[in-house]
């Protein structure tokens, strides 16, 4: 398989990896020793939009095209897509705190899911901050912010199987929401820093 970066043509792998899971992590690998990071892959010239749609193509595919940024300005953005979730999620938390004891159930439930989802990705960043902190900080977001995470969505849980809506009100407004409130407002900080050393602001 032919590999183009940035419209240049690059050395592929050898031997040629099994799957496409592999081929990226080679690529990004050597990108990483450039201090850079893909934005856009394209297989004979279809945007990669899902790993499994990839691994489909990736047999029969002759091209394998990339873009990529510095990779500081890829955090930036992945930052900034993180805290509009934040935000996002929180505006969800405080309607359901309101819908919680006045929509049907099964409207409740719903709502609840679409925000347990929402927190799936958001959580799923974690290891990207680790990147960009320092021990001291890394141990205090594992250590005690996620351990209190983990208790705030066991205890929600628990409520909701009990239809407790009372509780499951008290613990979003007074508990989850201020949560997410300070993960929000460390994101924004490590978006200053990071604006501060260039780049585009968050908002």
């Amino acid at each position: 398989m032919k590999l183009v970066i940035d419209s240049q043509p690059a050395e592929p792998p050898h031997p040629a990896p099994a799957t496409f899971k592999e081929f990226c992590a080679h690529v990004m690998g050597v990108l990483a020793d450039q201090g850079r990071s893909i934005v856009a892959c394209k297989l004979d010239g279809l945007p990669v939009t899902t790993l499994d749609l990839a691994e489909s193509q990736y047999p029969a595919a002759q091209v394998c095209e990339v873009e990529t940024v510095p990779v500081e300005v890829a955090l930036q953005t992945s930052l900034s897509l993180q805290f509009q979730l934040v935000r996002q999620i929180e505006g969800d938390c405080e309607t359901l705190v309101t819908d919680i004891l006045l929509a049907e159930p099964m409207e409740v439930v719903d709502k609840w899911k679409f925000i347990c989802a929402q927190i799936q990705i958001m959580i799923a960043c974690v290891p990207q901050l680790c990147t960009v902190l320092t021990e001291a900080q890394i141990n205090e977001l594992i250590d005690v912010q996620l351990a209190d995470f983990n208790s705030i969505m066991e205890d929600c849980g628990n409520a909701f199987n009990a239809a407790d809506v009372v509780s499951v009100s008290d613990i979003l407004e007074l508990r989850l929401q201020p949560w997410l409130a300070n993960f929000r407002e460390l994101l924004q900080s490590l978006l200053a820093r990071l604006n501060q050393q260039g780049g585009d602001p968050a908002e």
